[in-house]
């Protein structure tokens, strides 16, 4: 829940800022809830306990080379459905300037 999350940073923050940003920022937009919501059988029970346990660690990429943190400014060819190896899947290409916790 909403109040979970936030009593769960507000219990990492007091004993270290950097910590609890490392926590919130990548989890800001509840990668765990968007599973539990939209997620497969097979990918929440994939994901979930890794996530929870903290053998993933997810990452957030918005920025771009040209947007900044604009969004809605992305330039790149998104959304493109094909079938590979019988598998459906959107292919997504663009360059990132920054992701979050990619380096960890």
């Amino acid at each position: 829940s909403t109040h979970a999350v936030s009593t769960v940073l507000a219990k990492i923050a007091t004993h270290c800022p950097d910590a609890n940003a490392t926590v919130a920022v990548p989890n800001s937009l509840g990668p765990g809830e968007l599973l539990v919501r939209y997620g497969t059988d097979e990918q929440k029970g994939y994901f979930l306990p890794r996530l929870a346990d903290g053998t993933l660690i997810p990452c957030f990429g918005l920025t771009g080379p040209h947007n900044g943190s604009d969004a809605t400014a992305l330039q790149g060819a998104f959304g493109i459905v094909e079938r590979r190896n019988g598998e459906l899947g959107i292919r997504a290409t663009f360059r990132k300037r920054y992701i979050t916790l990619a380096p960890v």
